[in-house]
C-alpha cells in the first residue's frame, strides 16, 4: 500500500464523520474459491481481506495467475523479502527488523511472523525512476493457522498509516491454491478502507492494478525458472 502523505494532505480535507470499524469478526474468507472482480468495481464486489473483512472497503486491486510451480515454493519465495530486489520489478527492495533473514527455512526465520513490521520500497508508482516507502506489518502466514490444511496457503500484511488507520487502511493477501500436477493458482490483491486520504490513494488505482500484474507476472517467471 502506498501513501504520498503530501499529495494527500493537498487534495483532500479531513471528515470529522469518520469513525473506524472494531476489528473483523465476520464469518470465514473463502480464500480458496475467491476470484478477482472486474476493475472499478463497486465495494459491494470487493474482496474482503482477514484484518478487515468487507466492512468500509473503497476499492481494489487484483491478479490471478497460473503458475507452474508447487504452491510451497511460491510461498517460500512471497516470504523470502531479502530477496525481492533479485525478481521483483515493483518491490525492489525490503527493509526488515534487525537480525532478520528472511532467507532461513519455516519455523528458523527470526522476526518474521504475524506481527513483524516491515518497509516496503516500491518503484513505478510515482513516475519512472522514482521509489516510494510503505509501511506494513505482517498479519497471517498459513504456518500460523488451518489454512495449509483447507487447500490453499495465505500470507498477508497490511499498511501502517501510523495514524491507527485513520488517515488510510489497506491489507494485501496472496492466495496460493494448488491445482495438481504442479500447476498453482496464485490469487494476489489489495483491498482499501475508509480512511481520511483514502480518496486520493484511489487516484492511483490504475497504476497500483498494473504494478501488481508486473509483480505477479514476475514471482511467476522466477519461481517457474527454480522449478525446472
Amino acid at each position: 500500500m502506498i501513501f504520498p502523505l503530501l499529495l494527500a494532505l493537498l487534495l483532500l480535507s479531513p471528515s470529522p464523520t469518520l469513525s473506524l470499524p472494531n476489528p473483523n469478526t465476520s464469518a470465514p474468507i473463502p480464500y480458496a474459491s475467491l476470484t478477482c472482480p472486474p476493475p472499478h468495481s463497486p465495494p459491494s464486489l470487493l474482496l474482503p481481506t482477514p484484518s478487515y473483512g468487507s466492512t468500509g472497503a473503497v476499492f481494489g486491486i487484483c491478479t490471478s495467475v497460473l503458475v507452474s510451480a508447487p504452491a510451497r515454493l511460491i510461498y517460500a519465495a512471497l516470504l523470502d523479502f531479502s530477496a525481492y530486489d533479485r525478481w521483483n520489478t515493483f518491490i525492489v527492495s525490503v527493509a526488515l527488523p534487525p537480525g532478520v533473514n528472511s532467507t532461513l527455512p519455516p519455523g528458523q526465520r527470526p522476526g518474521v511472523y504475524p506481527g513483524m513490521r516491515m518497509t516496503l520500497i516500491s518503484s513505478g508508482i510515482l513516475g519512472s525512476g522514482l521509489h516510494s516507502t510503505s509501511e506494513e506489518v505482517i498479519t497471517v502466514l498459513s504456518d500460523n493457522n488451518s489454512s495449509s490444511t483447507e487447500g490453499y496457503l495465505l500470507a498477508a500484511w497490511r499498511y501502517d498509516d501510523l495514524l491507527s488507520g485513520l488517515g488510510s487502511r489497506a491489507e494485501h493477501p496472496t492466495v496460493l491454491v494448488d491445482l495438481g500436477n504442479g500447476t498453482t493458482r496464485m490469487l494476489s490483491y489489495e483491498t482499501y478502507y475508509e480512511g481520511l486520504f483514502t480518496g486520493t490513494v484511489a487516484l492511483l488505482q490504475d497504476v497500483l492494478q498494473e504494478r501488481f500484474e508486473a509483480q505477479a507476472r514476475d514471482l511467476k517467471a522466477y519461481v517457474e525458472g527454480i522449478a525446472k
